[in-house]
């Protein structure tokens, strides 16, 4: 069961910390589909793909930074990588351990799973046992003559990018950058196949080891043992047999290889978008299919990884092309809670006075709104984006969306009407902001310059010669700020004089988007400093979120504990608070300042389906958060709910989980006592009612029901069960088929309901109300026209 939260919060005073901010999750999910079938899962770019001889194929997600599994069933899991770029878990489970743009892939004979860990320029194994280690790379012996023969990881290798294992224990290595092909041998030795280091076309007819090759790429061994080279930018296939190598096949950009059991070989070609064939005899033509990797799987099926689209293709020997894996929507969610859905490098946010939420959803291709309850949707749909980057709100409620795919401005009024600015001017612009006056300024980072766009439409270049412009924002002073993300510094121009001074002058390192609250403080995220920073009226820089090291941690916690992942932007939220749109994440988190002085660990008490605050009822799922105590002292942790011990369900760094006792009595509030290593760490109040009824979140895209259907859905707070019970799909009453307040989950109830024939079709809110009180908004699903 995964648990998110919108915007928690229930602050008491632990101690005397210096004042922060808390952060949260408000849009964006890490699912990605494991263990749910692999033709319904998120597939980020994968660049390789292996079979190994129990039925299994394997794809390593180069933008994902994972390497999946495919059983045979069909399911898909992760088998290496957490979706954070970085190097480390050498030792450990390979689902624990980082990798970074990992691109090809192999499986061997005794069941390890070899990995090109590209962004880390090692090859890495996973063995049977799940565990991960580097094999080759990493090392500071330089290839060459003198170190042939040399223990693998004892090398440095440059971009290892594809892997070939035989039936004999040994590993090819294309090393990209390199322009080298390696044999890793059984023993660990690693040495020259192909390659001299120096990118050229020569050799043919010669020893391979003395040939040079130019950005080598897929690897394919023949039944006679030849190997066979995707030499990319020599436009041409490489044969190697018995140590000489000519040149099998032109071709324009080969990147993948494989064999058929005819012997045809099958080159996916990055030029062409194609897969072309050759046969041992007569012509075939290519196979419409934009393949970045082939391979063909023990039971000669042969499968395609389609990198661009996020797809791979399985051909069995006789049959059609079908899907194998991925094809999810990457931007699924609509119509339900922003923490489900889905978001692609979300590089811009703003907020209205509304406070409704706009994301820039860039890879997504589309501009995505969180309401005030949680809810997100597609924004201004009709209109076709190509790289939304950037995303801002004036006074009047106008949305500018800034298209650097496309590099126009567009303005989207309150009325829904939709206007370009400065059409056919820009070259590659990044963000946008607009005045009081209606001047509208642009960042056109790919010219290096500010352009405005003044109220009667004319268009000027206010600053030059830039250093990558990035993010703008306007005070009320009559001051426009901005980042130079190539020059490492954050400026600060007046409107009036036309004076520029610099902010914090040393402190950056890739500064892009920057906000100025109405104090006149400014926040920039900084993506080379993974961290947002805030500089005062006195000039200060201080970190307020991020530890400076690229991940995904921290909710419900410090800011300045979290990590963050590439923030890209940020934005002034309701209330004081920050959006951060965390790119790599595909998340935007929030910021929230603590409020008491001197602050202090705040603790969250949230419904544990809803996630956010409210009163308890008997047996209720409890969420805790921000008691500051870590998961490795466990059991050194109790609580205790008005003297009853409870039992914690599970904890980590950020939560725990508990579930009111059954004996609780509302409406007396409920004490809730933490202890922590023999002394009380926290105590508090809440709140208590009979019921409390909230529902988990379900994706209303994957939920789709024709009318007379009946759905499943587990909540909690549903009391002692002795209150009537009804519930509504769409605003129409929907029957109760069946209530069971104990299914089998610790905490949750299960409701099946009937969808009402009168329900509209289109997007349902559902709710269920136990004794009056009713179940939070924005859980929908999708009624089927009759």
């Amino acid at each position: 069961m995964r648990l998110a939260s919108f915007i928690p919060f229930l602050a008491l005073a632990l101690n005397g910390q210096t004042a922060g901010y808390l952060i949260s999750t408000v849009a964006g999910s890490g699912w990605i589909g494991d263990n749910g079938p692999a033709t319904q899962a998120i597939l980020r770019q994968p660049g390789g793909v292996a079979a190994d001889a129990s039925g299994n194929f394997y794809i390593a997600e180069t933008d994902g930074n994972r390497v999946r599994k495919v059983d045979r069933s069909g399911a898909i899991t992760t088998l290496a990588g957490t979706g954070v770029a970085g190097f480390s878990g050498d030792g450990g489970p390979a689902a624990q351990a980082q990798l970074a743009s990992p691109y090809g892939v192999a499986a061997d004979i005794l069941g390890n799973i070899y990995i090109a860990d590209l962004g880390n320029a090692r090859v890495r194994r996973v063995a049977p046992d799940g565990n991960i280690t580097t094999v080759g790379g990493g090392g500071t012996l330089n290839p060459s003559s003198a170190n042939e023969g040399m223990p693998g990881v004892s090398m440095r290798l440059l971009a290892p990018r594809d892997l070939l294992a035989d039936d004999q224990g040994n590993l090819y290595i294309s090393d990209f950058a390199g322009h080298r092909v390696f044999l890793l041998s059984a023993g660990g030795a690693l040495t020259t196949v192909a390659g001299t280091s120096v990118p050229g076309y020569s050799g043919d007819g010669g020893p391979a080891a003395a040939s040079q090759l130019d950005f080598p790429a897929g690897l394919a061994m023949g039944f006679d043992g030849s190997l066979y080279i995707a030499d990319s930018s020599n436009h041409a296939v490489r044969r190697i047999s018995k140590g000489v190598i000519s040149t099998f096949a032109a071709a324009g950009s080969p990147v993948g290889l494989a064999l058929d059991v005819l012997a045809t070989l099958y080159v996916a070609d990055a030029e062409t978008g194609t897969v072309l064939r050759f046969p041992v005899s007569g012509v075939l033509p290519p196979l419409n299919i934009p393949a970045s990797d082939v391979v063909r799987a023990p039971d000669l099926s042969l499968y395609f990884a389609e990198s661009a689209v996020g797809i791979v293709q399985r051909t069995p020997l006789s049959g059609t092309v079908a899907l194998a894996a991925g094809g999810a929507d990457p931007a699924r969610g609509d119509g339900g809670a922003a923490t489900v859905a889905l978001l692609n490098h979300p590089s811009g946010v703003a907020s209205d006075a509304s406070g409704n939420l706009y994301i820039a959803d860039r890879d997504n291709h589309r501009v995505r709104r969180v309401t005030a309850d949680g809810t997100i949707n597609t924004f201004a749909a009709a209109v076709t984006w190509s790289a939304p980057s950037g995303v801002s709100v004036d006074a009047a409620g106008n949305i500018y969306v800034v298209d650097t795919g496309l590099n126009q401005v567009m303005q989207i009024a309150p009325a829904g009407t939709v206007q370009a600015f400065a059409a056919n001017l820009l070259t590659a612009p990044v963000t946008a902001v607009a005045d009081a006056l209606g001047n509208l300024y642009i960042a056109d980072s790919g010219a290096g310059n500010i352009r405005v766009v003044d109220s009667a439409g004319a268009v000027s270049t206010l600053v030059a010669n830039l250093a990558g412009p990035h993010g703008l924002a306007l005070d009320g002073a009559g001051h426009l700020f901005f980042t130079e993300q190539d020059a490492a510094r954050v400026q600060r121009l007046d409107l009036v004089s036309g004076s520029l001074t610099q902010l914090a002058s040393g402190t950056w390192n890739i500064p892009r988007g920057i906000a100025v609250d109405a104090s006149g403080d400014v926040f920039v995220a900084d993506t080379g400093l993974q961290q947002i920073i805030r500089v005062d009226a006195s000039g200060t820089a201080t970190a307020i979120a991020g530890t400076g090291v690229a991940g995904y941690s921290g909710d419900g916690g410090a800011a300045g504990s979290a990590q963050v992942n590439f923030p890209w932007d940020v934005a002034i939220a309701p209330g004081g608070g920050l959006y951060i749109a965390d790119l790599e994440n595909d998340r935007v988190r929030l910021l929230t300042p603590q409020s008491t002085a001197p602050p202090a660990e705040t603790i969250s008490v949230l419904n544990g389906a809803s996630l956010v605050p409210g009163p308890v009822a008997p047996g209720m799922l409890l969420v805790i958060r921000g008691t500051g105590i870590p998961a490795v002292d466990a059991a050194e942790t109790i609580i205790l709910i008005n003297s009853i011990l409870v039992p914690i369900l599970s904890m980590d760094d950020t939560q725990i989980q508990v579930q009111a006792p059954p004996t609780l009595a509302a409406p007396d509030d409920a004490e809730i006592v933490i202890v922590h290593q023999g002394s009380i760490a926290a105590m508090l109040s809440v709140a208590t009612a009979a019921a409390a009824p909230a529902l988990l979140p379900i994706d209303p895209q994957a939920v789709t029901l024709a009318p007379g259907a009946v759905v499943t859905l587990y909540g909690t707070g549903l009391g002692l069960g002795d209150l009537p019970v009804s519930a509504t799909i769409g605003g129409v009453a929907a029957q109760v088929m069946l209530l069971d307040p104990s299914p089998g989950y610790t905490c949750l109830f299960r409701i099946d309901l009937n969808v009402p024939a009168a329900a509209a079709p289109g997007l349902a809110g559902v709710v269920v109300t136990v004794g009056g009180a009713a179940s939070q908004p924005g859980v929908s699903l999708t009624v089927l026209a009759q």
